[in-house]
């Protein structure tokens, strides 16, 4: 994946597929999220978060920033915090919860993007998506199971 300026964006994907990669996906974003272009909201975020009256989770929270499990509140927030300019290691947060054992996982909201990409990482799991009230049987079965 590749974030920032859009038009640098849009030339490294003309580049790409100069050099013959088979697809290039433009995201339409209102941000150049998890990149050094949102250092500054960073900065700004950083001391509301840290200001938050937070617990220790009760599972692990394995983080964006570096698949790493944060199992008290103080990382978890700094893992959050960090997140906001910082690429999304998607594949080492799948890669660790399938280490831990998780077999099945749900993504809640509209469309299916990291249902396909953990289908692509974590062949065995069980995924679904959760989008809609419609969704919620399916998900207590699948939980239930």
């Amino acid at each position: 994946m590749i974030a920032g300026a859009r038009e640098a964006v849009k030339r490294a994907g003309e580049r790409a597929k100069a050099l013959g990669a088979k697809r290039v996906v433009p995201l339409p974003v209102s941000a150049p999220f998890h990149c050094a272009l949102m250092a500054a909201a960073e900065a700004r975020l950083a001391p509301e978060l840290r200001a938050l009256t937070v617990h220790d989770p009760r599972v692990p929270v394995v983080a964006n920033v570096d698949g790493e499990p944060k199992r008290d509140a103080s990382a978890a927030i700094e893992a959050l915090v960090r997140q906001v300019s910082s690429p999304v290691r998607w594949e080492a947060v799948v890669d660790r919860l399938a280490s831990e054992g998780v077999t099945h996982y749900v993504e809640v909201g509209p469309g299916a993007v990291l249902s396909g990409l953990v289908r692509k990482i974590h062949r065995e799991a069980t995924v679904m998506s959760f989008g809609s009230p419609g969704d919620l049987a399916a998900v207590e079965a699948l939980i239930h199971a």
